[in-house]
């Protein structure tokens, strides 16, 4: 097999082409470590508390690495990993094993392999992300008390590493300069480790049955590609320069992006198109709109919540939305109300895992429950606006009485911190996120409790199909172009333009080109999407011209199947 070339289909993780070398990242289990202490349990409890520390200074530093790199919702994962570092149900249980007599790196092993086999068993996506983080946080303990190093490539390359998984502090650790893409064995495309990937601009692809498909050894030439979602083992000189071309392509497109993004988009015919970021932080505020977004169209305040053992105070969190309006300069910042359950549990809360936590208690449902922490929201909103105009947006909406319910708690406050002698705003813009079937298809019931609409079509998807968009046994059905899919989304958005409202969308398919051109068609005149997408998304606009964009979404409609939808609308877009 070797010298000749072969290619393996492979799952796309993480856009991007790779070429390089195969470094195979040895497994690290965490092992039995070294015998017991002979009864000194202080001793081994004072190593350990040293490793601990150790452990929390290298997390600290690639959260630092990721933050300078501009990633500043990736680099939030690793919070997760210092509270487990913290967490007395990781401390405690440790040193009752050294004082029964193992040894540091015992009770580690022995600790996490079981705390993280109880996350890993659960049914729902966040929590065996748990298992992960502590499987992670484990093999930093063990390094640090034995003194090895990551198993991932130092010197030398550009390698392709090979593993069966890798730690997303792996990833983050990896030096850009010598690595050129990921195959893994066991990894989806939310997993910690592929999200830091794909920020980080790695290329990554999963392949099954990784060692019997790839069969590779070190040093073998390989290309990723994490785009087409393939690998290539020996490649041919005349592969390995088309790959180069299409590599140099990519980069050409992103550096041409960036200064399409500084410009307003408009169709050629003349539409005005806004093009704004969703954003899950401060630092990722001024990335967005540093890089050409026209506003913030979701800011994600629940990032303000997540992996901290206490809630945030009310000035907290005032300083935090009044520091993003200043970014923001006079454009138009809509911030998401508190969308906590589901994949996203708050610690401070101690709320109790759900059977089916996306269809449980998330969302308003849980801010019209928990009124003390939504008011505490509320409050700091209003008061980081000051005398300026607000916009708010409510999630996981499917009852008309749940945003009867939030206007008037929103008024009420709005009311008592004028009464305290508080500048608040005269106008305050309310929406709500289009995420269930029950409200798109009820949006004229809603139109007159609200001033606009945000699509959020990742969850629109998942409940229309029901599929779990997170479960790798059903990622296949998971189809955003599916008929029924697009008849849901067209019909919501006539409905809302009909009623004189504003339409955005703000799911991954605004930032998707084929789903661009669909949405624009329809008549979508705000897209929000991630900020690496603003630049792209506005140079698609002023490609097409409004009434070629209307017969695409029209073709799109009428085909039979996602995959004749899709490729109707990818004859649209720019090459």
């Amino acid at each position: 097999m070797s010298g000749q070339e072969r290619v393996i289909p492979a799952a796309a993780m993480a856009p991007g082409i790779g070429i390089g070398t195969v470094w195979i990242c040895r497994e690290e289990p965490l092992g039995a470590g070294r015998a017991g202490p002979a009864g000194d349990w202080q001793a081994e409890w004072d190593r350990f508390l040293q490793a601990r520390d150790r452990a929390l200074e290298w997390v600290a530093a690639l959260k630092d690495r990721l933050a300078r790199e501009g990633h500043a919702e990736e680099a939030a994962l690793f919070d997760a990993h210092r509270l487990l570092l913290e967490d007395s149900a990781l401390l405690d249980p440790v040193r009752e094993r050294l004082q029964a007599g193992c040894s540091a790196e015992q009770a580690v092993a022995a600790v996490v392999d079981e705390l993280a086999a109880v996350f890993a068993a659960m049914d729902d996506e966040y929590f065996r992300e748990r298992a992960a983080d502590l499987r992670d946080v484990g093999r930093h303990l063990q390094r640090a008390l034995t003194g090895d190093k990551a198993a991932l490539p130092a010197e030398g390359g550009p390698w392709v590493v090979v593993a069966r998984d890798v730690a997303p502090s792996d990833v983050a650790a990896l030096d850009l300069r010598r690595t050129a893409g990921l195959i893994l064995q066991e990894a989806g495309p939310l997993s910690h480790a592929v999200i830091v990937a794909k920020a980080r601009g790695l290329p990554a692809v999963r392949v099954d049955s990784l060692r019997e498909q790839l069969a590779a050894e070190p040093g073998w030439p390989v290309i990723v590609d994490g785009t087409a979602g393939r690998v290539i083992v020996h490649p041919d000189p005349a592969t390995v320069a088309e790959y180069r071309r299409r590599a140099q392509a990519h980069e050409d497109r992103q550096a041409r992006w960036r200064a399409v993004a500084a410009a307003a988009a408009r169709t050629p015919d003349g539409q005005q198109v806004s093009v704004t970021a969703n954003i899950a932080g401060l630092e990722e505020a001024l990335e967005a709109l540093a890089g050409g977004a026209d506003g913030i169209g979701l800011f994600r305040t629940e990032f303000l919540y997540m992996n901290r053992s206490r809630l945030p105070s009310e000035d907290e969190q005032v300083d935090t939305y009044r520091r993003v309006l200043a970014a923001a300069r006079g454009r138009p910042v809509v911030f998401r109300t508190l969308d906590f359950g589901a994949d996203k549990p708050i610690p401070a809360l101690e709320t109790a895992p759900e059977p089916n936590p996306a269809l449980g208690w998330r969302g308003i449902r849980f801010c019209m429950d928990r009124v003390d922490v939504f008011r505490a929201q509320l409050r700091a909103l209003l008061q980081a606006a000051g005398g300026d105009p607000l916009s708010v947006m409510f999630p996981m909406v499917s009852l008309p009485e749940e945003v009867r319910r939030a206007r008037a708690l929103l008024e009420e406050v709005r009311r008592e911190l004028a009464q305290e002698g508080r500048q608040v705003p005269e106008t305050v813009r309310v929406g709500i996120m289009v995420e269930t079937p029950a409200a798109a298809l009820a949006v004229d019931q809603f139109a007159p409790l609200v001033d606009f609409f945000s699509l959020g079509t990742n969850d629109l998807v998942q409940y229309a199909l029901g599929v779990d968009r997170a479960n790798a046994r059903v990622a296949h059905l998971y189809q955003a172009y599916h008929p029924g899919v697009l008849r849901l989304v067209a019909q919501c958005v006539e409905r809302a333009l009909a009623a004189s409202r504003p339409a955005c969308v703000c799911g991954e398919m605004a930032g998707d080109p084929r789903g661009a051109v669909f949405l624009l068609g329809l008549g979508v005149r705000e897209f929000s999407v991630v900020p690496g997408a603003v630049g792209q998304t506005k140079e698609l606009i002023s490609t097409i011209a409004a009434a070629q964009a209307r017969e695409a979404a029209q073709r799109a409609l009428a085909a039979p199947d996602a995959a004749a939808a899709m490729a109707v609308l990818e004859s649209y877009t720019v090459p």
